[in-house]
């Protein structure tokens, strides 16, 4: 037997362990038949009004210029979401189908960029290694089930690293309009992608490889400019790709603010009695009275989530379908699997980093802008999930080098330790909340 697995080539193992993750996760979906709810529905509704026919609106009939569905979250999950629901007759089933072979594509591609970035030889191993940690974490099993962007937004994550990886060592106009697509897409699925996007572009440029700089620029205006135009026509305002930036700035930064997507009385009072385009204007001005006007409260603010965003204190576990023995389940399994993936992700990045090679301190320059998008807004368990990719191709690196080297158990040791240290200081700021998740 052993024998026998020893033979199975790289190949092999790629097979079944995507073949494996497509059984989990989509099995996984069809168990739990989740309903959507909060945002959920509110990408339900707009997708199936796009499929409908009437056009990109959260309640058919309403005039757009009132109508709720720019302050979501978009625009391009709906619409990949309102083309599932068009073609196979709104059966959600399809749609689940559908996430979960993204879902397996997105642990293909890390395989494909470990072993471009790392070498054939090494890379095939620290490719299958980033992929097998990346799908079977609990965290990302569960997102297929569910009508959210992060199932598609981590694919063009991914995607976008992928393409980048190989538009560094093969130059190319071809290479850089599809990364330039790429990206966009990944911008129009959720707004926090611009500063990726921003990095790959000064990246071409910092490369020298400046025609190909103007063509990755070039390819995505094209993808972004209509979605832009199109709300400048309808609601009179520059509005990128959503509304939803200045309230979710306001409430992550005030004088209340716990770092979390927690509205204040005050932000809920506003936001009832104003459009969606008055609350994102106010909300930016708050923001930016606020950083200004209180710049130890907001640095305070910013350390805790910080903080928060790494901690494996916070497990994935706390999904309204989730209850009794399979809570439990989820909760371990979140809490030990994301403690896997921070320390030896960390440890693989210290590793990258001394390596002093470019490619490589790009790659990392990538994964720090996962957080950097996200804590100055709010910081929630999920909003860490494009992180995960990252720490994955970073864990395969390192769990491959530990494999040649023992000694250099002493890096994990130090990553480990860090990450404990961080959720002990999570735990003992929050534990009030941490016990009411726990029902204790």
């Amino acid at each position: 037997m052993k024998s026998w697995l020893a033979r199975r080539t790289p190949a092999e193992w790629l097979t079944a362990l995507l073949a494996a993750a497509f059984l989990l996760t989509f099995g996984w979906a069809l168990y739990f038949q989740i309903v959507p709810q909060v945002d959920a529905a509110h990408y339900e509704s707009i997708s199936s009004n796009i499929a409908a026919g009437d056009g990109y609106r959260m309640v058919a009939g309403t005039p757009l210029a009132s109508d709720d569905a720019i302050a979501s979250v978009g625009p391009l999950y709906e619409f990949f979401l309102a083309l599932l629901l068009r073609v196979f007759h709104f059966q959600l089933a399809f749609v689940w189908l559908a996430q979960a072979l993204l879902d397996v594509a997105t642990g293909f591609l890390l395989f494909l960029t470990a072993r471009r970035a790392f070498g054939k030889a090494d890379g095939e191993y620290m490719g299958l290694i980033a992929a097998g940690l990346y799908l079977f974490c609990i965290d990302i099993v569960q997102m297929p089930a569910m009508l959210m962007t992060e199932t598609l937004y981590l694919f063009l994550i991914a995607f976008t690293t992928y393409l980048f990886v190989r538009l560094y060592q093969e130059p190319g106009y071809a290479n850089a309009a599809l990364l330039g697509v790429a990206g966009a897409f990944a911008v129009l699925t959720r707004p926090t992608a611009l500063l990726m996007l921003i990095l790959v572009f000064i990246a071409a440029l910092a490369l020298r490889r400046y025609k190909q700089a103007a063509a990755l620029l070039f390819c995505s205006v094209l993808v972004i400019a209509p979605w832009t135009l199109r709300n400048y026509f309808v609601y009179h305002s520059f509005i990128l790709t959503t509304a939803a930036g200045g309230y979710d700035l306001w409430m992550g930064n005030n004088a209340g603010a716990d770092g979390g997507a927690h509205p204040t009385p005050e932000i809920v009072a506003y936001a009832a009695s104003h459009t969606f385009t008055q609350t994102a204007a106010y909300g930016d001005a708050q923001f930016k009275q606020f950083i200004f006007g209180h710049p130890l409260a907001e640095t305070k603010l910013l350390a805790e989530k910080t903080i928060a965003y790494a901690s494996v204190a916070r497990p994935y576990a706390f999904w309204f379908y989730l209850s009794g023995l399979a809570q439990k389940i989820v909760l371990v399994w979140s809490a030990a699997w994301s403690f896997i993936l921070f320390s030896l992700g960390l440890a693989g990045a210290w590793l990258l980093w001394e390596s002093k090679q470019p490619l490589y301190r790009w790659l990392l320059a990538l994964a720090v802008l996962m957080p950097a998008s996200v804590i100055p807004i709010i910081v929630e368990t999920r909003y860490r999930l494009p992180l995960y990719p990252f720490l994955a191709l970073f864990a395969g690196y390192f769990a491959v080098r530990l494999y040649r080297d023992r000694s250099l158990s002493k890096v994990l040791g130090v990553a480990a330790a860090l990450i404990v240290a961080d959720a002990a200081v999570d735990g003992a700021s929050h534990l009030g909340l941490i016990l009411d998740r726990l029902g204790l």
